[in-house]
């Protein structure tokens, strides 16, 4: 309870601490409604119906056939590649190539499911890219990523105005 640090000081002190203490309300989901109504409160049912929520956001409900995508690309002045260019396209990443990402990304990002924060990996850049085009290589190869290389975690943040229970509101 960071506001009661501010709470018993002077004017400026007590804005501080009303800030605070309006911050933190929106801090975690008390209760949350699923599709059919109902209001869950623990922490694993409150999961699901969100779960379900962005299941639904992100899947793809258009279905596009190739004669859909060649009507749409049909009109549009595609311009060929040369030989040359195909090739330089098609050659493998370098460790370059790599690191060059792992630099450029911003500091203080949230970790991810690894828990391994973005500095680390630009202070071991020179250790980590090796690895990491091993790995993209190998996922190049396959065609496909694994499944534990498409975790995420996904942070709600509450939208003002409006309901705290409701999925759509974060």
């Amino acid at each position: 309870m960071q506001w009661c640090l501010y709470d018993k000081g002077d004017k400026v002190n007590k804005q501080l601490a009303w800030l605070e203490r309006r911050e933190q309300g929106r801090n975690w989901v008390a209760e949350i409604k699923d599709e059919a109504g109902g209001q869950h409160t623990t922490g694993e049912a409150i999961a699901e119906p969100f779960d379900a929520y962005y299941d639904q956001i992100y899947s793809s409900m258009a279905a596009h056939t190739n004669a859909d995508c060649m009507e749409l690309l049909g009109d549009l002045p595609l311009v060929e590649l040369h030989a040359e260019d195909r090739e330089v396209l098609d050659q493998d990443i370098t460790v370059e190539e790599d690191q060059g990402p792992i630099m450029e990304t911003r500091s203080g990002k949230a970790v991810g499911p690894n828990g391994l924060p973005v500095e680390l990996y630009k202070c071991m850049a020179n250790i980590v890219a090796p690895h990491m085009l091993a790995m993209f290589q190998a996922f190049r190869k396959e065609g496909t990523v694994p499944m534990d290389q498409k975790i995420a975690t996904t942070v709600v943040l509450h939208k003002d105005g409006k309901p705290h229970n409701e999925c759509g509101s974060y």
